[in-house]
């Protein structure tokens, strides 16, 4: 800032000046508008948006959906029970350790160990089941539950264990890639020298890669859009907007893939009769897990079936409000013609008043009352007669007299004009 009276520089905030002494108006500090936040997408209120919900509310709380999560438990005890039961390759390799030379307690200790091991790493392999298990619970339950808000967090459990599954997935094609290439390059080597064998199996080896590559891009591709599919179902609760860009390629991969575990599974019930306890662990595996998968791929349909529905009807204008027929407005009625104005008639001369009579004294008897109104009746035509004769009389007068002078005077006028002459 600078001083308004000598222009020296000054710091920010000072109050007067250093060089002339001059107190300094501070201005006081610009508060910034308040700006009303906008509404969170997950605020209640919009009809549109809790429809949407609530249809996704009604797919993961259908009995497709508990079949699926009963599936997919059962297929995870079956796991955990066969982690428990010996394994025959055990029993195929303790003749071929006898023959060796070993002895039995050395055969006993080592196959304790490797089946102590393989128990370990069987069970560290379950949880990622185990917890996308728990994710298909937690996704039916918070769906049954109509009465919280529809959360996210079983979808987000089986979205990050399906992540560490590509991940590491990954990491096992590209190790085992980079070991066919070394392979590849090491018979080509050889091949050089005229070694056929060499040649063949180089051959052989760089048509498993390729093969290998084929199946891990394949795979890998599946793994992306079941993240993607995830992903839009989450977005589609947490704004309430319809989504219907669901991957059908996971659809039909479960149909494929559970249509081959189920087959499979039937085929196998056929030697049920000779089979031991993991073989039937093993088909009831299969026929679960085919079960598991074909539903998966029938709720991936259904669900992309309702959201184009729900897409169509929020993209579609909405219908005009419906109103009554009105009655067609009858015109207003004309008024009827006034009639024309007649002519005021000219005001009448007041009749002169008549003198009142004096009261007749009250008659006794019905004869003498009967006189008494005979006798004013009498004298009041006679007081009418009188005074219409003297009207007339004086109007036949006056225009007697009227018609007489002008008479006199049209006939004056002539003989006055014939006297000049």
């Amino acid at each position: 800032m600078f001083c308004p009276n000598c222009g020296a520089y000054l710091n920010d905030g000072t109050r007067f000046c250093s060089k002339c002494g001059s107190a300094q108006t501070v201005a006081p500090p610009v508060q910034a508008r308040y700006v009303q936040p906008a509404p969170s997408p997950l605020a209640g209120g919009n009809p549109r948006a809790e429809q949407v919900r609530n249809a996704v509310r009604k797919l993961g709380g259908s009995p497709l959906f508990l079949i699926v999560c009963i599936c997919y438990t059962l297929a995870q005890l079956i796991s955990l029970l066969t982690l428990f039961i010996p394994n025959d390759l055990f029993s195929s390799l303790y003749p071929l350790l006898r023959q060796m030379g070993m002895s039995y307690s050395d055969i006993h200790d080592m196959l304790s160990g490797i089946s102590g091991t393989s128990g370990i790493m069987g069970f560290l392999g379950m949880i990622p089941g185990i917890l996308i298990m728990s994710g298909l619970w937690m996704v039916y339950g918070t769906c049954l539950n109509r009465s919280n808000r529809l959360g996210t967090g079983g979808l987000t459990m089986i979205q990050v264990i399906n992540i560490l599954y590509l991940v590491f997935f990954g990491l096992a094609m590209l190790i085992l890639l980079i070991v066919l290439l070394i392979a590849v390059a090491a018979t080509g080597s050889l091949g050089r020298y005229g070694n056929d064998v060499a040649s063949a199996a180089g051959i052989g080896m760089l048509v498993a890669f390729f093969l290998i590559a084929g199946i891990a891009a394949f795979i890998f591709v599946y793994y992306i859009k079941i993240l993607t599919t995830i992903s839009k179902v989450k977005e589609t609760i947490r704004t309430g907007i319809p989504n219907r860009k669901v991957s059908g390629f996971v659809a039909v991969m479960c149909f494929i893939s559970g249509g081959f575990s189920a087959l499979g599974g039937l085929i196998s019930i056929t030697g049920l009769a000779y089979a031991n306890l993991s073989t039937i662990l093993a088909i009831l595996s299969s026929l679960l897990s085919g079960t598991l998968m074909i539903l998966i791929g029938v709720l991936i349909f259904l669900y992309k079936s309702k959201m184009r529905q729900l897409e169509e009807e929020m993209l579609a204008p909405p219908a005009p409000a419906y109103a009554a027929p009105q009655p067609a407005s009858q015109p207003a009625p004309q008024p009827a013609p006034q009639p024309a104005p007649q002519p005021v008639p000219a005001p009448q001369p007041v009749p002169a008043p008549q003198p009142v009579s004096a009261p007749a004294p009250v008659a006794v008897c019905e004869v003498t009352a009967a006189a008494a109104v005979e006798e004013a009746v009498e004298e009041t035509v006679a007081e009418t007669v009188a005074a219409t004769v003297e009207e007339t009389v004086a109007e036949i007068v006056e225009e007697t007299v009227a018609e007489t002078v002008e008479e006199a005077v049209a006939e004056s006028i002539p003989e006055e004009a014939a006297a000049q002459q």
